[in-house]
C-alpha cells in the first residue's frame, strides 16, 4: 500500500493498493484473485482507492518486490503480507506520523498475536518474545520504546518507508529470505531516519501447526547464513550461537566417554537448560500463560536447534 503527497505537503486521500502473488500452483492464484475481486467490487465506488493485481512465478520475494515497487508513484511505500491484520485505527495512525514527522524516513512498529488466535498460535506467539528463541529480534514483539532502531526491531509487513530511498537501495534480488533485513541494515548506511513507534502494530496470523514454525525457522537460518555471504559486513555473532548449540550436542556424547571430563563438559548443557526455563517462565509470566510453561521450553528450543541447523547447512552451501 502506498500513500501520495501533494506538493504542498498536505496528505490527498488517494491509496495505491499493489498485491503480488508471486505462486505457481494455479488453484491457489485463482483462490487468491477471487478474494482480491470480491475486495475490488467493494471499494469500487471509492474513488481515491487503486487496487493492481500482479503475478509472479519462479521469482525470489525480493525480485517480486522491487517489480511492485516499480509500479508504485506515491511517496510513501507501506510493505504488508497475507496474514496480517490490521487494527482499525493503523491506517490513520501511520497517516498521522507522516504528516507529524516528515523527517523520518522509515517507521514501524511490532506485531502481536491477533485476538482470536487459536491455541497453537497463541504458543508461538509468546513463545517468540522469549529471548533464547528470537535473541535481539524479540524487540519485533516488545511495545517498548526503543532509540536505535534496525533490523532486530522492524519487521517488513509493518514498515512504511519513503519512495525516495526505495531508488536508491533496492532488495537484492539474490535472496530468498531476509531480504528485508539486508535492505533495512544497507538504508542505515546511508544514514536513513529510522524509528519504530510501539503503539503502531499489527496482528499476526502465526502457523497453525508447529512444524510449520520450525520449517520456516530452519530456512531463517539457512537463509540468513547465505545472506552473509553476500553482507559480511552486516555479520552478527549472535546468529552463530545456536550453530554452535548443534555442533555442542553432536560431540557430546563422543567427549562423555571421557569420565574425567564429563563434569565440565556438561556444564554449558545445564546452563543452557537454566537460561531456558528462565527465559520461558519470564514471557509465560508476562502473558499470563503459566500453564503453557512447559510446552514454551519445549517450542524455544526446537526453535534455536532448527535455526542453528538451517545455519550450518546455509553455511556450509556454496555460493551462488
Amino acid at each position: 500500500m502506498s500513500i501520495e503527497k501533494s506538493q504542498s505537503n498536505k496528505l490527498q486521500e488517494f491509496y495505491e493498493i499493489i498485491i503480488g502473488i508471486n505462486q505457481e500452483e494455479v488453484s491457489k492464484v485463482q483462490e487468491f484473485k477471487k478474494i482480491i475481486q470480491e475486495f475490488q467490487d467493494k471499494i469500487s465506488l471509492l474513488k481515491n482507492i487503486h487496487v493492481e493485481l500482479h503475478h509472479f512465478s519462479n521469482l525470489t520475494p525480493a525480485h517480486a518486490k522491487n517489480l511492485c515497487l516499480d509500479q508504485s508513484h506515491a511517496d510513501y511505500i507501506c510493505f504488508l503480507n497475507d496474514d496480517i491484520i490490521l487494527p482499525p485505527d493503523y491506517v490513520s495512525q501511520s497517516l498521522e506520523i507522516i504528516k507529524e514527522r516528515p523527517d523520518i524516513d522509515i517507521f514501524g512498529g511490532p506485531d502481536q498475536t491477533y485476538p482470536q488466535a487459536s491455541f497453537i498460535e497463541h504458543l508461538i506467539g509468546v513463545t517468540l518474545q522469549s529471548r533464547m528463541a528470537t535473541a535481539h529480534t524479540k524487540l519485533r514483539r516488545n511495545f517498548l520504546n526503543s532509540k536505535n532502531s534496525g533490523e532486530q526491531e522492524l519487521i517488513l509487513y509493518n514498515i512504511w518507508v519513503k519512495r525516495s530511498l526505495l531508488e536508491k537501495v533496492r532488495f537484492d534480488e539474490r535472496l530468498f529470505h531476509n531480504e528485508e533485513n539486508i535492505l533495512i541494515d544497507n538504508l542505515r548506511l546511508i544514514d536513513a531516519n529510522i524509528k519504530i513507534f510501539p503503539y503502531l502494530h499489527v496482528y499476526h496470523r502465526w502457523p497453525t501447526n508447529p512444524f510449520t514454525l520450525i520449517k520456516d525457522i530452519f530456512f531463517s537460518g539457512f537463509h540468513r547464513a547465505k545472506s552473509f555471504k553476500y553482507y559480511p559486513q552486516f555479520f552478527k555473532l549472535i546468529f552463530v550461537v545456536p550453530s554452535l548449540l548443534i555442533l555442542y550436542l553432536a560431540f557430546l556424547p563422543i567427549v562423555l566417554l571421557m569420565p574425567l571430563w564429563s563434569t565440565i563438559v556438561l556444564t554449558p548443557l545445564y546452563t543452557y537448560l537454566g537460561l531456558s526455563i528462565f527465559f520461558s517462565f519470564s514471557v509465560a509470566f508476562k502473558s499470563k500463560s503459566m500453564l503453557l510453561l512447559p510446552l514454551i521450553i519445549l517450542l524455544q528450543i526446537f526453535i534455536n536447534i532448527a535455526y542453528g541447523l538451517g545455519f550450518l547447512f546455509g553455511f556450509i552451501q556454496p555460493k551462488n
